[in-house]
C-alpha cells in the first residue's frame, strides 16, 4: 500500500474523517509522473493532450521535461496549473464531484475543495 511505502499519509480531515496527502517521497515521484503522462499524449491522445501543464506564474505551457517555454525555468509541481486540453472531454451531467472539479484549471497539490 502506498502508506506503508510512505507516498502518501493519513492526516485529519474535517470532523471525523481523515485524508490522504503526499509525503515527500510522493512529491518526488512528479517527474515521473510527468514523464508517462507526456508519453501518454504523444502515443495515444489523438484529440491532443487531456491536460495542460502551465506555469502559475505567467500561464506559459511547460514541457514534457518540466520547463517553462515562457522564462525556461524547471518548474516544481507546487507551481503548477493544471488545465484542460482540447482532449478531456467535458464532464457529464451524472460524473462524480472529483470529475467535475478536475475540469477546471487548478494547482497541482492543492486540495479541490478549499
Amino acid at each position: 500500500m502506498v502508506t506503508e511505502a510512505g507516498v502518501l499519509e493519513r492526516v485529519p480531515g474535517a470532523g471525523r474523517r481523515e485524508v490522504y496527502e503526499l509525503t515527500a517521497k510522493g512529491v518526488s515521484l512528479w517527474p515521473v509522473v510527468r514523464s508517462l503522462t507526456a508519453w501518454g499524449d504523444e502515443h495515444y491522445a489523438s484529440a491532443g493532450p487531456r491536460r495542460i501543464f502551465r506555469h502559475a506564474a505567467d500561464n506559459a505551457p511547460v514541457t514534457a521535461d518540466g520547463r517553462c517555454t515562457t522564462c525556461g525555468t524547471t518548474v516544481e509541481v507546487q507551481d503548477i496549473l493544471l488545465s484542460p486540453g482540447p482532449g478531456l472531454e467535458p464532464p457529464a451531467d451524472d460524473d462524480d464531484l472529483v470529475t467535475v472539479a478536475l475540469y477546471r484549471p487548478h494547482r497541482l497539490l492543492r486540495p479541490l475543495r478549499e
